[in-house]
């Protein structure tokens, strides 16, 4: 039963001002408070796939084993300590997650089930470009670290707009000190506009069915948000039923039923001066409602603001639990047996070789005794050593080899089930070779698979969910431009840009140009070149009419191929051993170019820069022969072989030996 305040409280008085809701709203009410509560009763019972706990004891036990968490002492002679061993299993994880390129492939068909590639290729530059704005490499490590964690990750992406406040009209530099001096003009100034990702936290997350395994086909799912009253004006501030949202639970001077009608209910328990947002989802009613502190914001049945089908909100999994069930194991709960079992023997090892130093005593003497009394240097009179006898004749022998042995097993145990056992002896000389290194590498591959193919199936949703956003928002005009040759007003476009290899040139730019003319295939080289010139790279441009492209029914599909990062170590390695076997198999037949371009990729370097070209090789000022180049053939003779020194060239600088690296995923 709710606290009773006194009813001639005035504030009480002016909370009791019911919010004018229609007979409908009523009955709105009543529906979704039944749905929150359903979702909410059903995710905090006691489930046998967390280990008997509700989700919220689970969450917070994951949180508490991935941050090594020591619990306090119950007695005085407990020993409180961890290994550790499960973060540090969970920064290897996220390392080699780090050391993968999961950025996704885009492929677009048309009617005719024909690819566009060039149309594909934009959207793709596109996306990556809107990664890059959004930081994403960071959030990735995030949303990594949540799924590890948790076993079940939720991230939502949105169009969003960012304002900062401007003050103009004052020079704070030149201020002399006098208030009456001080004043200056405020405005709003528009500094992002795009996609954002947010890694929300499961216990924020609600699903209507807990036993449907794939977020996308949820009945319904909502979301919960705190925000300081403040924080929450500046955003719904202006809206019509801000004035009813109130800084605490509404009380009544009798006793009512705690509704959102009576406006008396949360979710969750909130602080005074705290504002419970509410954000509800259902896409196959097309219905979006917020809720703040029990107050409804939006019309029943308003549609959900984004012109997608489907949830703002995508989730994965890292280990299925129940292919009927909506969460997923974790890592840290994988380990949780063999971490407790390697700590409880640190424990026990401790303890006994405390033990060792300062075993347990008897007192026989009649007099009352301290442990001080076994200081270094203390005298105590009157006392001999058999009125202080040890209680137990071999407590000072400390840990047995046995012991350790054991203790040796259970870490190797724990390792097996997170970190392969990566550190055996390199090769003679200090160094691995690439099948060495290979070879150490499948053990890692084998127990990474299920982490790269859930981070890889994530980075796939969140690449579907980033299109339509993408394309919604990214592909309208900035602004408008007089053409006055044409005597019109055209639609200005922003550009997507990408720094990329471009085939056959090197390293350079690849630019994709929105607008509804599209320039001839002369024109566009012309432009590619002029460009390449002013910019000192090369230069590559792609033509798209946005109108079309809204407009045309095309089909998408999303590739991702985990790979290491071509500038990695491992990478370097293999590239090596390709270029051995390419040399020892096919050495009159390879393209050198692209193999300088594989060697730059690796390396970082540009090509250009590092490599002289075939013209530039054979022939030196005036014309003449480089040395150690031969001369030209006589006609009617046999071409010289020239492409060998080039190749064994190009070998002496990949050939190179490195470490093996701690982890890695082929």
């Amino acid at each position: 039963m709710p606290i009773v305040p006194n009813p001639l409280d005035a504030e009480l008085k002016e909370e009791e001002k019911t919010v004018p809701y229609s007979e409908d709203e009523i009955k709105y009410c009543g529906y979704l408070q039944s749905r929150l509560e359903s979702a909410r009763t059903l995710r905090n019972q006691n489930h046998d796939e967390f280990d008997g706990m509700s989700y919220t004891m689970y969450y917070q036990a994951n949180n508490m084993r991935a941050n090594s968490y020591i619990m306090p002492k119950k007695n005085r002679e407990d020993v409180s300590f961890t290994t550790g061993t499960t973060r540090q299993a969970l920064f290897a994880y996220l390392g080699t997650m780090y050391g993968l390129n999961l950025d996704a492939e885009v492929k677009c068909f048309g009617r005719d089930n024909n690819q566009q590639i060039q149309v594909g290729q934009s959207i793709e530059d596109a996306i990556f470009q809107a990664n890059e704005l959004d930081h994403d490499d960071e959030k990735k490590i995030l949303r990594q670290y949540e799924l590890f964690v948790q076993g079940t990750v939720f991230v939502q992406d949105n169009w969003i707009e960012r304002y900062r406040t401007e003050k103009t009209g004052f020079d704070a530099k030149k201020w002399d000190g006098k208030l009456s001096s001080a004043s200056w003009n405020t405005k709003l100034t528009k500094v992002y506009a795009g996609p954002c990702r947010e890694v929300i936290p499961g216990i924020n997350v609600y699903l209507g069915r807990i036993t449907e395994f794939h977020t996308s086909n949820q009945p319904y799912i909502f979301t919960v948000d705190f925000k300081t009253y403040d924080e929450a004006k500046s955003i719904y501030g202006e809206w019509e039923r801000w004035k009813y949202v109130t800084k605490k639970v509404r009380y009544w001077s009798k006793e009512v039923p705690q509704t959102l009608y009576n406006n008396n209910w949360r979710l969750e328990n909130t602080q005074e001066n705290v504002v419970e947002e509410v954000i509800y989802r259902d896409k196959w009613s097309n219905e979006y409602m917020i809720i703040l502190n029990g107050v409804l914001m939006m019309p029943i049945g308003f549609p959900l603001p984004w012109d997608h089908d489907g949830y703002d909100i995508e989730g994965q999994v890292y280990e299925i639990i129940n292919p009927s069930f909506a969460y997923g194991g974790s890592m840290v709960k994988r380990m949780k047996v063999a971490q407790d079992l390697e700590d409880e023997f640190w424990r026990l090892m401790i303890l006994k070789t405390q033990k060792s130093f300062q075993p347990p005593r008897g007192n026989t003497s009649g007099q009352v005794l301290t442990g001080k009394i076994f200081w270094p240097a203390k005298i105590t009179p009157g006392l001999t050593p058999d009125m202080v006898p040890k209680l137990d004749g071999v407590g000072d022998l400390g840990p047995t080899n046995s012991e350790v042995q054991m203790l040796d097993k259970l870490k190797q145990n724990l390792k097996d089930n997170s970190i392969p056992n990566l550190n055996q002896n390199p090769a003679e000389g200090g160094n691995q070779s690439a099948t060495e290194i290979m070879q150490l590498k499948q053990q890692a591959d084998t127990l990474m698979a299920m982490a790269v193919f859930s981070c890889s199936m994530l980075e796939k949703k969140l690449t579907a969910l980033r299109l339509p956003i993408i394309l919604e928002h990214q592909f309208d005009p900035i602004d408008q431009v007089a053409d006055v040759a044409k005597m019109k007003i055209s639609d200005m476009f922003s550009s997507i840009s990408r720094n990329m290899n471009i085939p056959g040139k090197g390293n350079g730019r690849r630019i994709t140009k929105l607008s509804k003319s599209i320039p001839s295939s002369k024109d566009i080289a012309m432009e590619e070149k002029k460009q390449s010139k002013s910019e000192g790279q090369p230069v590559k441009i792609n033509y798209l009419n946005p109108d079309a492209l809204k407009q045309t029914k095309l089909t998408w599909y999303y590739e991702i191929n985990p790979r290491e990062k071509d500038s990695s170590e491992r990478s370097r390695t293999i590239f090596s051993q390709m270029m051995n076997d390419a040399t020892k198999f096919f050495m009159n037949d390879l393209n050198l170019q692209y193999f300088e371009e594989r060697f730059s990729d690796a390396w970082s370097l540009n090509p250009d820069k590092a490599f002289v070209k075939q013209s530039q090789q054979q022939m030196g000022m005036g014309g003449q022969p480089l040395p150690g180049q031969p001369s030209a053939s006589p006609q009617g003779s046999p071409p010289q072989q020239t492409q060998q020194p080039k190749v064994n060239q190009l070998m002496n600088k990949s050939n190179v030996q490195v470490p093996a690296q701690p982890m890695g995923v082929r």
